[in-house]
């Protein structure tokens, strides 16, 4: 167990729900690190400021736009954008001026709080990384979370490929969520940098398989005896979105008993999935699900649906949730999902043809899944796969392991 005195931990990224996966992440993370006696700091654009409670313990959450550090700190921000044009390289300028402004921040933060941590999470707020390094004190060490940025636009950073060997030198740790995103530095930049591997844990004890929420089904008009879909995830086209609208017609036609729920995040394509739903009788549109309250979704939910863009995803942590809660998964064989799902196995994963999702595919794995019996086995393959490798003690103990491991770095 890591030496927890003073040991306050600062994330940088999206929090709370229902903001994406790292939300999510932090979510579940979050009151583990605080079981285990440290306090956690959230630094984010995404939220209101506000407290929350984990354990009888404030986690603070900080809400900040650069715009504001600007007013602000604006002869510190001059003297940051002159004192750093050495380590500029091949960012843009308005790239340049984001990264000192988001320094900025996390250094005033890192010293009101005593920060011993910083954990950064995605590429865009690592580019502060170099900056950071010049000014934190030496005991004071930084982890970057990587995700799948590399591959969605590998010309932009082979670009700026030099600031980027920078980046990564600096870090003090370079985590991702999966083995696929792990290799994406070297696969798109050519750099061998050591990345470690953190799955992103759920709790197995909240996403559990359990009956239908009658007052739910109620609630959204959905009869007891439906055969429920459940998309749940950002609504845009990186999450498959589009894909799932244009193929909605022909599932919804398989079976009379379908009904398909389109949750998650509000998004680029959240109108137009809120317009679609009203021209469709057997179709619900439900944005901005709160996080306590998806296990309800899971409940009344058959066959989870994740048609995610081809080379995107780390990995849906909204997979694992219904793997957990012993629910049938079709999902795109994108990035780091076959990592979790064994097609066949404990769900389907449909691959891609010409950079376009196989829809007939897509579509017949739906019909196999209208059978209960074949749902009932996937479901129990599903849920021991969260088991082996995707619990939240795994990735508290993963974490402790880091936090343990930077303490002894000097």
């Amino acid at each position: 167990m890591p030496n927890i005195v003073d040991k306050n931990l600062l994330f940088v990224g999206h929090y709370p729900p229902p903001y994406g996966g790292v939300a999510s992440h932090l979510c579940v993370l979050f009151p583990c690190l605080v079981a285990a006696g440290f306090k956690a700091i959230s630094l984010t654009q995404t939220a209101a400021t506000e407290k929350t409670k984990i354990q009888g313990k404030d986690i603070i959450n900080i809400y900040y736009k650069n715009r504001m550090i600007l007013y602000k700190h604006f002869l510190k921000s001059f003297k940051f954008f002159f004192m750093h044009l050495f380590l500029k390289k091949d960012l843009s300028f308005r790239e340049y001026v984001y990264a000192n402004l988001t320094a900025i921040k996390i250094l005033e933060t890192t010293k009101k709080y005593s920060i011993k941590i910083v954990f950064l999470y995605t590429i865009t707020n690592g580019i502060a990384i170099p900056i950071l390094k010049k000014h934190l004190p030496k005991q004071c060490k930084i982890a970057l979370t990587i995700y799948g940025a590399f591959y969605l636009d590998p010309e932009f950073f082979l670009q700026r490929k030099m600031y980027m060997k920078q980046v990564f030198s600096d870090c003090d740790k370079i985590l991702s969520s999966s083995q696929y995103c792990a290799d994406s530095i070297k696969k798109i930049l050519g750099y061998d940098f050591p990345v470690t591997v953190i799955y992103t844990g759920v709790d197995h004890n909240e996403f559990i398989p359990c009956a239908p929420n009658l007052t739910l089904l109620e609630k959204l008009n959905v009869p007891a005896d439906a055969i429920v879909l459940l998309f749940l995830a950002r609504m845009n086209i990186l999450m498959g979105l589009d894909f799932l609208l244009e193929t909605a017609e022909t599932i919804l036609s398989l079976n009379k008993d379908i009904y398909l729920i389109l949750g998650g995040a509000k998004a680029d394509l959240s109108s137009v999935a809120e317009a679609f739903a009203k021209n469709h009788d057997h179709v619900r549109y439900c944005c901005n699900i709160p996080s306590q309250e998806k296990i309800q979704y899971y409940s009344i939910c058959h066959i989870f649906l994740a048609p995610t863009m081809q080379r995107h995803a780390c990995m849906g942590v909204s997979i694992k949730e219904a793997m957990s809660a012993g629910k049938s998964v079709i999902a795109s064989d994108s990035g780091g999902i076959p990592e979790a799902i064994d097609d066949g196995i404990n769900g389907y994963t449909i691959p891609f043809i010409e950079g376009e999702l196989d829809k007939n595919l897509f579509i017949e794995r739906v019909r196999l899944l209208l059978s209960s019996q074949l749902r009932d086995e996937f479901s129990e393959k599903a849920r021991q796969t969260v088991f082996d490798k995707f619990s939240n003690d795994q990735t508290t103990q993963s974490y402790l392991k880091v936090i343990d491991e930077l303490d002894f770095i000097k």
